[in-house]
C-alpha cells in the first residue's frame, strides 16, 4: 500500500507503528518514510529515531484506515503521522 500512497511533498520524516495486539504477541512494529511525496516502508529499524510514533490495535488501524477514525495514541509529530495515514487511507480507499 506504501508504494502507491501520495503525500504533499513538503512533508518527510520517519513513523512508527507500535500494534498493540493481544495476549502479548511480539509483533514488529512498522516503520514508514514520507519523503518526496511517496511513503517507503521501511525493512528495518531506521538508525535515527521517529519523528511520530503511533500506538493503537489492529482493528483501530484498519479503523483509521478504512473509515478515517479510530483511537491511536500519537506521540511526537501528530500533523506528519496524520498525513501518512491519510495517505494510506486515500491509497487504500482508491
Amino acid at each position: 500500500l506504501a508504494p502507491v500512497a501520495r503525500i504533499p511533498e513538503p512533508i518527510a520524516g520517519i513513523c512508527q507503528l507500535h500494534l498493540d495486539t493481544p495476549r502479548g504477541a511480539d509483533d514488529p512494529d512498522i516503520y514508514l518514510a514520507a519523503r518526496a511525496g511517496h511513503i517507503l516502508a521501511l525493512a528495518d529499524v531506521p538508525a535515527a529515531p521517529p519523528e511520530a510514533v503511533a500506538h493503537t490495535t489492529p482493528e483501530a488501524l484498519c479503523d483509521a484506515l478504512l473509515l478515517r477514525e479510530g483511537p491511536i495514541t500519537i506521540s511526537g509529530n501528530q500533523p506528519l503521522l496524520a498525513a501518512v495515514i491519510a495517505a494510506l487511507s486515500t491509497a487504500l480507499l482508491a
